[in-house]
């Protein structure tokens, strides 16, 4: 009995930490996509795209319309981005240009001993992940 509840124990903090990884990558990903849209449809319409980030709702999504998406409560979230971006401590923007290019910066996004960025190349727009 004694082998069995280590056993599940042990099983059970594996799954558990998985879990939050996923939900992490998952977040990365949505956010990564997020900025690619915009990117894309800067460039389709001819028109100024920005992608918004409140860290205190926890939100994020193309300034207009769109879905806005919401990152889990329990994450590190730091906006990397052009002060003129800025509208406030918690919230800012980065601007996709229909030339390509964007105000540059990235998002930061952690748990525990895991850290993500998405960042946004200035000059090219690129979006991008490392880990």
């Amino acid at each position: 009995m004694t082998i069995a509840a280590v056993l599940v124990a042990a099983v059970s903090t594996r799954i558990f930490s998985g879990t939050a990884s996923v939900d992490l990558r998952s977040s990365v990903e949505q956010l990564a996509d997020t900025f690619k849209r915009a990117r894309s449809q800067a460039a389709a319409r001819n028109s100024e795209t920005a992608v918004f980030l409140d860290l205190k709702s926890r939100t994020f999504g193309m300034a207009e319309g769109g879905q806005v998406l919401e990152l889990p409560k329990d994450l590190d979230v730091r906006l990397l981005t052009a002060t003129q971006e800025l509208s406030s401590d918690t919230q800012g923007t980065i601007r996709f240009f229909p030339d390509g290019t964007s105000t540059g910066g990235g998002v930061q996004l952690a748990r525990a001993e895991q850290t993500y960025t998405v960042g946004i190349n200035w000059l090219t727009g690129h979006v991008w992940v490392a880990e």
